[in-house]
């Protein structure tokens, strides 16, 4: 993936309509905040945003559900949200509606089992097992 240069995010902003007063606007250092790094946080006042506050009450309704599906077709385990990417895709509906179809791609991590034989930090050296 290549570094953003000004012309890729401006590119970038005029395909998604992305306003440059309040998603470009330079931050300390002169850059403009899509060629930053992001800020792994987010506003507490940003759940009452109409699309975020509905994508999560989508996934707080169905979150349940979506884990028993997760366990009953891969063993119990979980979806990474480190190894994972999103994507946002616009359909027409059979009633001729536009649709959002959001698909989360996450790496599927199975849980290991913990047993205390097995913890290198109770041995010494040797092999054999510490007092």
């Amino acid at each position: 993936m290549e570094a953003a240069t000004k012309q890729s995010v401006t590119n970038r902003a005029s395909r998604r309509e992305i306003s440059f007063w309040q998603d470009l606007q330079p931050i300390s250092g002169g850059d403009s905040a899509m060629m930053s790094p992001p800020w792994r946080s987010y506003d507490p006042n940003l759940i009452q945003e109409p699309t975020i506050y509905r994508l999560n009450e989508a996934v707080m309704h169905l979150g349940e559900s979506i884990k028993e599906i997760i366990n009953e077709d891969f063993g119990d385990g979980i979806m990474s949200a480190i190894d994972f990417y999103c994507s946002v895709d616009k359909i027409k509906g059979v009633d001729g509606n536009k649709r959002v179809v959001v698909t989360l791609d996450g790496k599927y991590l199975s849980h290991s089992e913990h047993r205390k034989e097995n913890m290198v930090s109770r041995l010494n050296l040797r092999g054999s097992k510490s007092e």
